[in-house]
């Protein structure tokens, strides 16, 4: 599926990114059908190229090209299929229809397509959402998910409650909604976040159990709350019914990272950023390497061109983080400065307190009334807190402060704490693995690993 053209002005390029994302989504669940990822067709984006030549230059039989127009308050959407060794247009149809049916005309053009080469459709038809704007504010919301950190993801939830205000019973708005909510929580914490965004995707999976948003969006609530091994088997039924939904294949690695093997947690994410790489993995895939102690493949994943602040801000802290790990930490923060932020973000703070104690070969006032803040917050997602308990315990182990890593230790595994793979393997823990309250908290740990294994 070539990227639809946008034939309208360029603030709708979201439209043609979503419809082109949402049929290979639709497209990849039918039996006998195999689909390149979006990966590997995004270089075409804007292309004028011949599908034909396209099509061999990917390797593929047939190929589906479109494009679609915002005109007025309705979309006109043109898609073509073209077999690729002929040239021959196998199928053809234009659709002017309301906005509000952009997914619909998706689906319609997935089970044409398979109609068209013989093959059964597997999902049904959704229904339009009752008002005309419901699909533009998902398609915005969903722009704004792809960013990371706490302002998009407000954005994202704005844009999704709206969307949901005005069709309460779209089921694809809706698991999206739930994840946004997730994702907010795990930034915010707060009681009743948690509660709405584990009744969002409780509903979305009641009403659409056979589409793999719906899984993923309650994976999605189960990771926050550190349940990883219900998180596993959640995205296991996701992937069955949405083989090509990059985002379940990324939260999919994110289990990984804990639990299995690094070479095939590695495996995972490659996977992840083959169907998507827009996706942000290339940072955790630098943290199983370090593991390894394979500096040069951190560096090369670390030192990718980013041109957007937040993808700045995630590279700089992780090039910190990496750093504290290192045998060499002091030489490798030269010339390196805290990332900048337009917002108030953690990670900008934690590399300001990670190069201080690097530098300084101590954990100053300052810097011990950061960790202290971080966890006077109430009602906080339980993978956040845990994951803030991990680095406060590499500070303070870095500056061998053994009882206070000890503490801090003990609170993530209080906390919930499945990481087995950071516990075994981080560098700078290794002073605590010589004593003997270490293996008790291990074993705990191992323990719910491999609950998720299990999976």
């Amino acid at each position: 599926v070539l990227p639809f053209r946008n034939s309208g002005p360029p603030e709708d390029d979201y439209l043609a990114d979503g419809l082109t994302e949402d049929l290979i989504d639709t497209l990849s669940v039918s039996p006998g059908l195999k689909l390149r990822p979006r990966a590997s067709v995004l270089s075409f984006r804007g292309s004028t190229a011949d599908p034909r030549e396209v099509g061999r230059l990917l390797d593929v039989q047939v190929v589906v090209d479109g494009s679609v127009r915002r005109v007025g308050g309705s979309l006109r959407i043109s898609t073509r299929l073209i077999g690729v060794s002929d040239g021959f247009q196998l199928w053809a149809k234009r659709f002017d229809r309301p906005e509000a049916d952009a997914l619909v005309v998706s689906d319609e053009a997935a089970h044409a397509i398979a109609d068209a080469l013989s093959i059964d459709p597997a999902s049904p038809l959704r229904q339009a959402p009752s008002d005309a704007s419901a699909i533009d504010l998902y398609l915005r919301g969903k722009q704004e998910l792809r960013l990371i950190w706490r302002e998009p993801v407000r954005r994202a939830v704005e844009l999704f409650e709206q969307a949901h205000r005005r069709a309460p019973a779209d089921v694809t708005l809706l698991a999206a909604y739930a994840r946004a909510r997730a994702r907010l929580w795990y930034f915010d914490g707060g009681a009743a976040e948690a509660r709405e965004a584990r009744e969002l995707a409780e509903r979305a999976l009641t009403l659409a159990p056979e589409r793999g948003e719906s899984w993923l969006a309650l994976a999605s609530v189960r990771f926050a709350e550190q349940d990883v091994a219900a998180a596993a088997q959640l995205l296991s039924q996701a992937l069955r019914r949405s083989p090509q939904l990059a985002e379940a294949h990324e939260l999919w690695a994110e289990v990984a990272l804990d639990v299995l093997d690094p070479e095939e947690a590695l495996a995972r994410y490659r996977t992840a950023l083959a169907l998507d790489p827009e996706l942000r993995c290339r940072y955790q895939m630098a943290r199983l390497h370090a593991y390894a102690g394979r500096w040069d493949e951190v560096d090369a994943l670390e030192s990718v061109p980013v041109d957007d602040e937040q993808t700045r801000t995630l590279q700089a802290a992780s090039r910190v983080r990496m750093a504290l790990w290192s045998p060499n930490a002091e030489e490798r923060v030269k010339g390196i400065s805290a990332p900048t932020s337009a917002e108030d973000l953690m990670p900008v703070k934690y590399a300001e307190a990670c190069l201080a104690v690097i530098r300084s070969g101590g954990v100053s006032e300052q810097v011990r009334a950061f960790m202290d803040s971080q966890f006077a917050q109430q009602h906080q997602a339980p993978r956040l807190a845990t994951f803030k308990h991990m680095l406060a315990t590499e500070l303070t182990a870095y500056v061998l402060d053994l009882p206070a890593a000890m503490r801090q230790l003990e609170s993530a595994v209080s906390a919930g704490l499945t990481d087995q793979n950071w516990l075994e393997r981080c560098p700078v823990l290794a002073p605590l693995r010589k004593l003997p309250e270490f293996e008790r908290l291990s074993a705990v740990t191992r323990q719910r690993a491999a609950r998720a294994r299990a999976i």
